[in-house]
């Protein structure tokens, strides 16, 4: 499917929605989107909720001002998803059931009473392999993407005075992306590529009272390089940035134990034209106004809470919800990108093995949730479910 192909007929959508499936990115691990709902063990005990906590180095990842009141650490969290992936098309089903390892290092340092530095680290992505070629035509390798994307954030905040803090990051980001099965579709497999981009990220923080906190976060559109072999396939050529995001989060202490917290998060994939571009668009694959998945903006709410048991027992649960990201029509253009759970459940607890170590866990669940396809998409079914279990090793010093 090259330069040649410019219109497809409706009759032929059903091929036109899968190679167009192959070439738009994985599916993301946690399915706030294409993003992570936690980016630590103790945000994801709580489906994400906790901006406002600032209780470790990976606060960079929804508000930098965070390292104001972190004081000097080393956070290290290793994750292992459980994908289950369930795909129909036209009768016909298909599915992947990947397990992808995940490590994020985090570090802050409190430099003195007014200013602090951190690094936090954040990823999207994940690896598909259906292990058979789509449509099933002889000399078609089996259909497979990876999409890779990780952010590290080197931040600095200033405490305004004991209560209130401002912080900035610089959010340094790198993608890999693969993708094998289209010679049928007459596009041989242009192997791995990476590009590169930059971003900025501001953010505010404070405590409005001896019980309530409060959190607010920018986080730019990250500006990706072009993904080199990939030109005429998707939408905007090979431009796959990462989109803007606010993150806005308020923590009340109902008692000296328990802390409840509420977050709202908003990403604009609306912005990132393989994603948000209609199908069928103008039908001409990589060109500006070139088919799409059809997504929009995400709104997602988190409440999380978090108990005190003991000096070194502290447990955590939560949960969240977000609206539809694509309409059903848009399924087919989705094909690789079944991120359809709109709702998360976690749990998780903190052990203080020490002074200064703790060993934080969490299982935070993308529920399952089925959205068949409508209009040109019928047919076209998708359904995904994902499991996260993640481990954090805290060391203060």
């Amino acid at each position: 499917m090259g330069e040649d192909f410019a219109l497809v007929s409706r009759k032929n959508y059903i091929s036109m929605a899968v190679t167009m499936a192959v070439m738009m990115p994985a599916c993301a691990g946690a399915t706030d989107g294409l993003m992570f709902s936690g980016y630590s063990a103790t945000t994801l005990g709580m489906a994400g909720a906790g901006s406002a906590g600032a209780v470790d180095a990976q606060t960079g990842a929804t508000n930098p001002a965070g390292f104001a009141f972190t004081g000097n650490r080393l956070d290290i969290t290793g994750a292992l998803l459980a994908v289950d992936i369930d795909t129909t098309i036209g009768g016909t089903q298909y599915g992947d059931n990947p397990l992808l390892p995940v490590v994020l290092p985090s570090f802050s340092y409190q430099y003195d009473d007014r200013w602090s530095f951190g690094l936090s680290s954040y990823g999207v992505g994940v690896t598909v392999d259906y292990g058979e070629p789509i449509p099933a035509v002889p000399g078609v390798t089996d259909a497979s993407a990876t999409l890779l994307q990780f952010v590290l954030a080197p931040s600095v905040a200033y405490k305004l005075n004991e209560d209130h803090a401002v912080g900035a990051s610089l959010l340094l980001a790198g993608q890999y992306f693969d993708m094998t099965g289209l010679q049928a579709f007459g596009v041989a497999d242009p192997g791995y590529a990476t590009s590169y981009g930059a971003g900025v990220s501001v953010g505010y923080m404070g405590r409005l009272s001896d019980t309530v906190r409060v959190s607010a976060a920018y986080f730019s559109r990250i500006e990706m390089g072009q993904l080199d072999g990939y030109e005429g396939h998707l939408a905007s050529e090979t431009d796959l940035d990462m989109p803007a995001r606010i993150v806005l989060g308020v923590a009340v202490d109902v008692t000296s134990d328990l802390t409840m917290f509420l977050d709202y998060n908003w990403i604009d994939w609306s912005s990132v034209r393989p994603l948000a571009n209609p199908f069928p668009g103008n039908f001409v694959l990589g060109s500006a106004d070139g088919p799409g998945g059809g997504w929009g903006s995400q709104h997602v709410v988190k409440i999380g809470a978090e108990y005190k048991l003991s000096d070194q027992w502290t447990i955590r649960g939560g949960a969240s919800a977000s609206n539809e990201v694509w309409d059903s029509k848009d399924n087919a253009l989705n094909y690789y990108t079944p991120a359809t759970p709109r709702y998360h459940l976690a749990a998780g607890a903190t052990y203080r093995s020490g002074n200064n170590t703790e060993w934080t866990v969490a299982w935070n669940r993308a529920i399952a949730q089925e959205q068949d396809g409508e209009g040109m998409s019928t047919g076209t079914d998708l359904k995904t479910q994902i499991d996260t279990f993640a481990l954090t090793f805290g060391w203060t010093f």
